[in-house]
């Protein structure tokens, strides 16, 4: 099953905190996760009962009758280990159940803001805190360490109420910084990418299943295929970053088993695997470039990042090229656009880093007002399954991202 998957390979030490530089997805709106294409989160759902039992939900948690801080914080944590819920969560998962009580400031400590989708989570997320009636603070750390740090250190001197993070490379280096945070009673909640595994003191992690994403496309291309060919075959091309990086492995891994999941003894021959390093349009274009002069016919497009699938598709249209199907995942508005136009781009899995800060922001509010604490701390959202058949009911051209 693929959440059972999932939590293997965390538990394998595979789920490494790397992100995938300008990477993005999603938008304040309403988008839902849906169905068409994949089955990753019905298969999601029916593995949590043999997930582990201590995150068998996610909504659900202790919880103390005052709030909390300083040596009772660091207790809390040491209260429940570090898993991952069995079951997908959404954006109302953890809604508090009436006001706040007070005006909290809550930091959002960005790793860097210099794409839609990071610019997206935090301005959306503020948005969302001020209609709380609390207070946001952003910092946009310019994917430097150094900044970083001395931003957690400088809300900590102010006395926040609470801290939301998308941490720069390393992870371990901003866990120093993080102790202080939970030394001074100051809940941290982290977004999109994970801390260091070695690290423990903080109160949950909100972000995508890189797996499940990949999944997801795997199995919408498997899908075109048999409509296609009766069967699952044909050739493949991979859009991908920087070799070894361990959330792109996971995408692939993933977008292999969801073929395989359709067609066990399938027949798609992967016939080009390019690197374009930066996550860019450019790095797109130019690898599409030199995989349609290598390859006559190319069946399936699978872009690990929506801007490589941008570019791979500027230059197939340039090219006169129009047989693939093309898929990719992150979710911006571009790539869903290029869906609803009825280019080669088919199918979109997409993340909601909105939504990772509207959870992050219940999580911390609750344990400010009343202790409660999520009883798994590692939780995901599902995939945005994006296709033909319901673009027209998860695009939104005015969302953030």
């Amino acid at each position: 099953m693929l959440r059972k998957r999932i939590v293997a390979l965390l538990a394998a030490g595979a789920m490494l905190t790397g992100t995938l530089a300008g990477c993005g997805n999603s938008d304040s709106g309403s988008k839902a996760a849906s169905t068409s294409g994949s089955s990753a989160k019905t298969e999601a759902q029916s593995a949590s009962s043999e997930s582990k039992s201590s995150s068998s939900s996610a909504a659900s948690g202790t919880s103390g009758s005052e709030a909390k801080g300083g040596n009772d914080l660091i207790s809390d944590y040491a209260s429940y280990e570090t898993v991952e819920a069995a079951d997908f969560i959404s954006r109302d998962s953890f809604k508090l159940s009436g006001d706040v009580s007070k005006e909290y400031t809550i930091a959002y400590v960005a790793g860097n803001m210099g794409s839609a989708y990071f610019y997206a989570g935090p301005t959306e997320t503020q948005k969302y805190i001020e209609s709380l009636g609390c207070k946001c603070l952003i910092s946009d750390a310019d994917a430097d360490l150094a900044t970083q740090v001395n931003q957690i250190e400088n809300f900590i001197t102010q006395g926040v109420d609470a801290i939301i993070i998308n941490v720069v490379d390393p992870p371990s280096g901003v866990s120093e910084a993080l102790q202080k945070a939970a030394d001074a009673g100051i809940p941290v909640a982290a977004v999109d990418s994970m801390l260091d595994e070695n690290f423990e003191n903080y109160l949950a992690f909100i972000g995508s299943d890189n797996y499940a994403l990949g999944f997801s496309c795997g199995v919408a291309a498997a899908n075109h295929l048999v409509e296609l060919y009766g069967e699952v075959k044909g050739t493949c091309g991979v859009f991908d970053g920087v070799e070894g990086n361990a959330v792109a492995q996971l995408i692939y891994d993933g977008f292999w088993d969801g073929v395989a999941s359709i067609q066990e003894d399938h027949k798609l021959e992967e016939v080009s695997h390019l690197y374009g390093g930066a996550w860019t349009e450019e790095a797109g274009l130019q690898m599409a470039e030199d995989m349609l002069v290598a390859n006559e016919h190319i069946d399936i497009m699978f872009a690990i990042s929506d801007p490589f699938l941008m570019g791979a598709l500027t230059a197939c249209e340039r090219a006169g090229r129009s047989e693939m199907f093309m898929c990719g995942r992150d979710g911006d508005k571009a790539a869903l656009k290029a869906v609803k136009d009825g280019t080669a781009v088919k199918f979109i899995a997409g993340q909601d880093p909105v939504g990772m800060g509207i959870i992050a922001t219940d999580l911390v509010l609750s344990y400010l007002e009343n202790g409660t604490l999520p009883e798994a701390r590692i939780l995901r959202l599902a995939p945005i399954e994006a296709g033909v058949d319901n673009i027209d009911e998860v695009y939104d051209p005015d969302a953030a991202f």
